[in-house]
C-alpha cells in the first residue's frame, strides 16, 4: 500500500509506474512466503489455496491497473 501511496504522489504516471512495478514484486514475495508457510504445513492446504488464489488475482489486477496507466494520456503534473 505504501509503495501506491508514494508512486501516486511522485505526480506523475512514469513514476506511479514504477511504483506500482515495486508493488507487484512485493505482491510476487508475499506469494513465495505464502508457499513456504503451507510446504511448512503452517496452514492448511484449504486456506493456503485460498490465500495463494487471492494474491494472484491481486497480481493480475495490479497488471492491469499498470496496463490502464500506460495507455492513459493523462500523464500527470510532473509531465504536461
Amino acid at each position: 500500500m505504501d509503495n501506491i501511496a508514494e508512486g501516486f504522489e511522485r505526480s506523475g504516471n512514469k513514476e506511479f509506474i514504477h511504483f506500482m512495478l515495486i508493488y507487484k514484486g512485493s505482491n510476487g514475495e508475499v506469494r513465495s512466503q505464502l508457499h513456504s508457510m503451507a510446504d511448512r504445513r503452517y496452514v492448511t492446504d484449504l486456506k493456503s489455496n485460498e490465500l495463494i488464489l487471492k494474491n494472484e488475482t491481486l497480481s493480475r489486477k495490479i497488471n492491469s491497473f499498470i496496463t490502464y496507466l500506460k495507455a492513459s494520456e493523462k500523464k500527470g503534473f510532473r509531465y504536461m
